[in-house]
């Protein structure tokens, strides 16, 4: 008896597994970004934070490869999850509105923990395309090179 695997079947079995905590206060739009990233990226599983607090508690308590996190959270303080990404050794990637002085000034002294910023508000491609330019420089792996 002879099994047929397709390729498609062997690339999934074998990806890696990533892990991104989204800290987000907006329901709505973390929504659609975990719904965006569960569709294109088959290995990724997002946890998903509403306030600093909550998103530096499962940092802590979390293995994740990656950190998204909103700088304008309505409980705590940006410089908390930068902090606390910082001790842990995990990068992140900043989504804000802010004009690009006022970002520097929250996050300033923390650039070896920023990998990029993608700016709101955004569509769904221009979220992916902001997403994989700034992932493939520093997760190559959960990006498909095919």
């Amino acid at each position: 008896m002879m099994f047929s695997v397709n390729k498609f079947e062997v690339i999934i079995r074998t990806m890696k597994e990533y892990k991104i905590l989204l800290i987000e206060d907006s329901h709505e739009l973390s929504g659609l970004v975990e719904t965006i990233l569960s569709f294109e990226y088959p290995n990724v599983s997002v946890d998903t934070a509403y306030s600093a607090d909550e998103g530096c508690e499962m940092l802590r308590d979390g293995d994740y490869d990656l950190v998204i996190s909103d700088v304008m959270l309505s409980s705590g303080d940006i410089s908390m999850v930068l902090e606390t990404a910082r001790e842990l050794g995990n990068k992140v990637i900043l989504v804000t509105g802010m004009e690009q002085g006022l970002l520097e000034q929250e996050t300033q002294g923390f650039e070896d923990v920023i990998i990029g910023v993608i700016k709101k508000p955004f569509v769904t491609d221009g979220f992916l395309n902001e997403f994989e330019a700034i992932v493939r420089k520093f997760l190559p792996g959960l990006i498909s090179q095919e």
